[in-house]
């Protein structure tokens, strides 16, 4: 019988919105091809599913994978893929000088979610408020697929979507009631009664989530000008 390769977690890293330290191995050839699938196909659920399949490969521990925000799914890709295939990762930023592309090397390990204080509680009516909670990583995928679907009201849609996916659950004077106790159509309906003042209040915790985001400087090889460019999500590092 032929020796197990690579198959023992080596390495450390913290969830960013739990806190909770877990162990993993770097992702393996098998697991590469995947990937390297979904990225070829440009289908964004593909590629979103094949990450988590990757992750849940790689850190074998009792973690609820479908709970997980979409910044957590992101940042813990980043930190398999350092140890897997190198810890430095190459982007291209223009110039807003000249508009001359310049290769940019980052070290993955200088990227970290910045996690904001958010008051998860919102006010609606004097009787009724909300709890709200950030929406997981299969909430965002399986709302991106519907809402391209839908065709040109797709960010409309999709910020609906995550609205709802929101919504912990509604509290009255008299009961807390579990969004995942109601059924979908009346969540809707109750999300589409809102004024536009009290809907904003979901669209501003959704707008303010932690994300992966990474600031890159860096001087153009041709005019020499200073330039920022800010890496956000996980297409940006992959």
């Amino acid at each position: 019988m032929l020796p197990k390769l690579n198959d023992t977690p080596k390495y450390q890293l913290t969830i960013p919105s739990s806190g909770k330290k877990v162990k993993y191995r770097p992702y393996l050839v098998k697991e590469e091809k995947i990937l390297l699938t979904a990225v070829e196909m440009g289908d964004f659920t593909m590629m979103i599913n094949a990450i988590v399949d990757t992750i849940e490969a790689c850190i074998q521990e009792d973690i609820k994978f479908n709970d997980l925000a979409t910044f957590d799914i992101e940042y813990m890709f980043l930190k398999i893929r350092g140890k897997s295939v190198g810890e430095n990762i190459n982007v291209n930023g223009t110039c807003t000088n000249c508009k001359t592309k310049n290769e940019v090397s980052i070290n993955i390990d200088d990227i970290q979610v910045k996690m904001v204080e958010q008051e998860k509680k919102v006010q609606l009516t004097d009787n009724v408020s909300l709890i709200l909670k950030y929406p997981s990583y299969k909430d965002v995928a399986t709302s991106s697929a519907t809402a391209s679907a839908e065709g040109d009201q797709q960010n409309l849609n999709f910020m609906f979507d995550m609205s709802l996916n929101a919504i912990d659950s509604i509290q009255t004077e008299d009961e807390n009631i579990k969004a995942s106790d109601v059924e979908f159509a009346e969540l809707k309906d109750f999300v589409e009664s809102m004024s536009t003042a009290q809907y904003s209040k979901i669209a501003n915790f959704i707008a303010n989530m932690p994300s992966l985001k990474h600031e890159v400087k860096f001087k153009c090889t041709s005019c020499e000008a200073d330039n920022t460019i800010v890496l956000e999500g996980i297409n940006d590092f992959f």
